[in-house]
């Protein structure tokens, strides 16, 4: 379900920004316009684009990666059903017993696809929250350098 998916891009969003926020403070804003002033009204919206950018792709590669196998398991299911109507029972039958034989492997797949996406999606999460807590600061140099 999109709004499943949706929900923890959302999430992750949330927690992007306020452990940016709590770790950062103002620092974690700084990070949205690198560069020289003049450059900042091209920048500020690309950074902030690219950040809502990233958890939509979060939510759409789950979302599809799971709904490719449903389509793919409806459209095996529906051709085992016209087998058996247009073809009769004695050639229709064999067809649909491999075609959900096929089913239990695609379903096996889906499965595993299923383990793996929730996997990256967990591992980007980790890894952009990671990111944006993770603030420069200049001052700790200049505090070396005493």
């Amino acid at each position: 379900n999109i709004y499943f998916t949706g929900t923890l891009a959302l999430l992750t969003f949330i927690l992007m920004v306020a452990g940016g926020i709590r770790h950062g403070g103002k620092a974690y804003f700084a990070h949205f316009a690198p560069g020289p002033w003049w450059i900042w009204p091209l920048i500020v919206p690309v950074e902030i684009i690219g950040t809502i950018a990233k958890v939509i792709a979060l939510a759409l590669r789950l979302f599809a990666a799971n709904t490719a196998g449903h389509i793919l398991l409806a459209v095996l299911i529906g051709l085992a059903v016209l087998s058996l109507k247009s073809l009769g029972m004695l050639v229709g039958l064999p067809v649909a017993l491999m075609v959900v034989a096929g089913s239990v492997a695609i379903s096996l797949v889906e499965i595993f696809v299923a383990f793996l996406q929730a996997f990256i999606f967990t591992y980007l999460t980790a890894l952009f929250i990671g990111m944006s807590v993770n603030v420069h600061h200049d001052d700790h140099r200049e505090a070396g350098a005493h």
